[in-house]
């Protein structure tokens, strides 16, 4: 499953990244490139190397609006220890996007030591019923995951194949969708299908979840993925489970656990 701050996790997307060009290429990005994807991907990158001193120069782009650049703006700062942006990652736990909502979390509880009530949180599917397209070649699998997820409170659409799953996304507009990567034979199908969603306009805000027997964490989130779990005995509670963090709504009130933070570092 991602974790992110597991150095084994962190040293892939490294490489991944200096396949493109060093750490210096990649701050380059952040005052020369305007392709949102680009800037992302920086984000992943500095978040796991921990390059230091860059905290003020990222911070910028906590309200770009490409929600996976908010998102993974949230995490280079939080692995970076930007203490002093904790307000403004607070005010991101409202954010629109789920994805960013979830990043915004996991940083502000990193940066201050203490834990959102959960419980207290308002969850999105207590308004609407949230959209999921489950794009899965084997039926029976596809009948396991709905049957897993069928008490979050959502309404589900199954696809089987690349195109169809493209199809479907167009013409439904899920909130999120969960895929496999080998469908039909092909090995790169559920990565072909993550990278072009990220990339479409109409499609990028869909947050992206892979169930599959491959180990490619790394690979999928740097096409743009969400969360990535391996298919094994509980991997349908443990998808149930993280599905529920990123189904979840704006926080209504934060409510501290241990202690509440220091004022001086919510400047």
């Amino acid at each position: 499953m991602t974790v992110f701050h597991v150095d084994r996790f962190r040293g892939q997307i490294v490489k991944a990244a200096e396949v493109y060009g060093s750490s210096r290429f990649w701050h380059e990005i952040l005052f020369t490139d305007t392709h949102s994807e680009n800037i992302w991907r920086a984000m992943l990158y500095f978040g796991c190397n921990r390059a230091p001193g860059l905290s003020q120069e990222i911070s910028g782009f906590l309200y770009h609006p490409d929600s996976r650049v908010r998102a993974y703006t949230c995490f280079a700062l939080a692995q970076l220890k930007g203490d002093e942006y904790v307000r403004s990652i607070r005010h991101l736990t409202f954010d629109p996007s789920p994805r960013v909502r979830v990043h915004a979390r996991f940083a502000y509880q990193a940066l201050t030591g203490d834990r959102f009530a959960v419980e207290h949180s308002e969850t999105h599917g207590a308004q609407e019923t949230l959209r999921v397209l489950i794009s899965e070649d084997s039926g029976m699998v596809q009948e396991q995951i709905a049957e897993g997820i069928q008490s979050l409170n959502v309404s589900m659409k199954l696809a089987s194949s690349y195109e169809e799953t493209i199809q479907v996304a167009r013409d439904w507009l899920p909130d999120l969708i969960i895929t496999d990567n080998q469908k039909w034979g092909d090995n790169t199908n559920g990565l072909r299908m993550v990278a072009e969603v990220s990339r479409n306009p109409e499609l990028m805000e869909i947050v992206l979840f892979m169930l599959t027997a491959d180990p490619i964490e790394a690979a999928f989130l740097w096409h743009g993925g969400d969360y990535h779990i391996l298919k094994g005995a509980y991997c349908l509670p443990a998808l149930g489970y993280h599905l529920s963090n990123y189904l979840k709504g704006p926080i209504k009130e934060i409510v501290f656990q241990k202690r509440p933070p220091d004022p001086s570092r919510l400047n």
